[in-house]
């Protein structure tokens, strides 16, 4: 049996912070690893989630599938530039020409302004901000 390691990249929400993890399992099998991350049952990827930093980046964006059906009073959430309140953790990780999960690519720069902008935000700040997204989005429609 042979274990993978990889480097990713984990968005903790409850924590509020950014940080290098280490995703791994037995015979390439990272499924339990990102779970664990994730603290999810179920995950759905973003893929390519970073085309538009600065410095290339395919790296794609793990999330928990059930975010939105497992809500509580203390729920969490972060934003991404660009992308709509994601509940629960995120997980970056790469992938290859063949599919393959591999290890996350981000250079230091691009790392730094993921860091710088991440937003972390409470269930209470989500209807606020899905009140005036829609309300743009009605503007941008007439």
């Amino acid at each position: 049996m042979k274990t993978t390691v990889l480097k990713g990249i984990l968005i903790d929400a409850k924590n509020k912070e950014v940080r290098e993890v280490e995703v791994s399992g037995v015979n390439g099998r990272l499924i339990d690893s990102i779970k664990k991350h994730l603290e999810c049952n179920y995950f759905d990827i973003v893929l390519d989630a970073f085309y538009e930093f600065p410095e290339k980046c395919d790296d794609d964006l793990f999330i928990d599938d059930e975010g939105l059906l497992n809500l509580s009073e203390d729920s969490k959430f972060f934003m991404l530039p660009g992308l709509k309140p994601i509940a629960g953790n995120g997980l970056i990780l790469g992938h290859d020409g063949n599919g393959e999960t591999i290890g996350h690519s981000m250079t230091k720069m691009n790392f730094e302004l993921l860091k710088q902008g991440t937003t972390f935000i409470r269930q209470e700040e989500i209807v606020a901000f899905m009140m005036r997204y829609d309300a743009l989005k009605e503007v941008g429609n007439s």
